[in-house]
């Protein structure tokens, strides 16, 4: 425990949409790769009068793909954890503490006193 018995913590939270970016990349190479032959073949094949799917399938692919890999990361903003702490340590050692972020997220989080 400090001796003035304060703790000045902040956090800051950001949720990274990498994983969605690559996804975007990902359909935007099936379009332009293997996907794009594929469904070439299949027009040719069935044509497109006969499977309206098939042309949003085309279009779509490689759409979905852009606005995905143009997904920005979400800022859920600081949160401070300032704790000054009172007589509630001397009968308890651990104390949960809710707060929630600026943006739309909150934080559960735990002080414990080690007696070590």
């Amino acid at each position: 425990m400090p001796k003035n018995r304060e703790v000045n913590v902040q956090f800051y939270l950001r949720h990274s949409r990498k994983a969605t970016r690559d996804l975007g990349e990902v359909l935007n190479d099936i379009k332009t790769g293997i996907g794009g032959d594929t469904l070439g073949i299949v027009t040719d094949i069935v044509g497109t009068a006969s499977m309206p799917w098939l042309v949003i399938a085309k279009k779509s692919i490689s759409l979905i793909g852009k606005i995905l890999e143009k997904i920005p990361d979400k800022d859920f903003g600081f949160l401070s954890a300032f704790e000054r702490f009172g007589p509630e340590f001397e009968a308890q050692t651990d104390i949960d503490r809710e707060k929630d972020f600026t943006g739309d997220a909150s934080m559960v989080y735990s002080w414990t006193l080690d007696e070590d």
